[in-house]
C-alpha cells in the first residue's frame, strides 16, 4: 500500500520488524501508536507474526498505568 510519493507502509513495517528482530532481547510488549487504525492494526498483525512479543494498539485516550 503506497500512501504517497515515498512512503510505503509495507517498507517501513519491514524496517520496524528488522530492528526489533535485531534487538539483543525481544520486548516483552510493542505498542504501535503511530497511523491509521487500519495500518496499525497491519503492522500489529506483522510484529505478532514475526516477534515473541504481546502487541497492543491502544484506542485513542487510552492510558497504560
Amino acid at each position: 500500500m503506497v500512501l504517497d510519493e515515498g512512503f510505503s507502509v509495507h517498507a517501513d513495517a519491514e524496517e520496524l520488524v528488522a530492528w526489533l528482530l535485531a534487538l539483543p532481547e525481544a520486548p516483552e510488549t510493542v505498542f504501535v501508536t503511530h497511523g491509521e487504525p487500519e495500518s496499525a492494526h497491519a503492522l500489529a498483525d506483522e510484529v505478532r507474526e514475526r516477534i515473541d512479543a504481546a502487541v497492543v494498539v491502544p484506542r485513542l485516550g487510552e492510558r497504560l498505568l
